[in-house]
């Protein structure tokens, strides 16, 4: 007989969830590039905070850009457009800090002519896998697996997009030490 759940589904960026003193989780899924806006000593404690959201042997998973896979497939500029607006986007990866800076442009577009009603400057650090998982454990997580699609589980490679981290919290993870 197959197991039946009860999942509450709780959507909040993390820094209001921490403030709010929610109750434990048994698990707590972080999706696209809402980590690496600032740097990676915030990013880990970050990840040490999530360890007081979930109970003894919660569940973190990640899913999030995969450097090696921006690495290996990088362009400079993409255009896309929905709706009557443009966006073009020209990037750069710093492959010293692994920073990735975007120039993010979005244009209305009247009849001949785009008009532009918007720049956005982007920047935000991106992670290799062993990157992540050093990460995670220097902030209480175990490293189970990774994925390079959380929707059919296939392996992570360099040709993999998205890059999604299965991490247990540790047992001890309120004696890690800050790093």
């Amino acid at each position: 007989m197959a197991r039946q759940f009860s999942i509450e589904w709780i959507l909040r960026n993390a820094p209001r969830l921490l403030a709010s003193k929610a109750e434990k989780f048994d698990a707590m899924i972080n999706v696209g590039t809402s980590i690496g806006f600032h740097d990676e000593s915030y990013d880990r404690q970050l990840f040490r905070s999530l360890t007081t959201l979930t109970g003894r042997r919660g569940v973190l998973i990640i899913e999030t850009v995969n450097r090696d896979y921006l690495v290996r497939h990088f362009q400079e500029q993409d255009i896309s457009e929905l709706d009557g607006i443009v966006w073009s986007d020209a990037r750069r990866l710093d492959l010293e800090s692994s920073y990735m800076r975007n120039s993010w442009k979005f244009y209305r577009k009247d009849r001949q002519s785009l008009r532009l009603i918007a720049e956005v400057p982007v920047s935000h650090r991106v992670y290799s896998l062993h990157e992540l998982k050093a990460l995670l454990f220097s902030a209480g997580w175990e490293y189970l697996e990774s994925y390079g699609s959380l929707r059919e589980l296939t392996p992570l490679t360099v040709d993999s997009f998205h890059m999604t981290v299965v991490s247990r919290r540790l047992v001890s993870a309120s004696k890690i030490s800050s790093c």
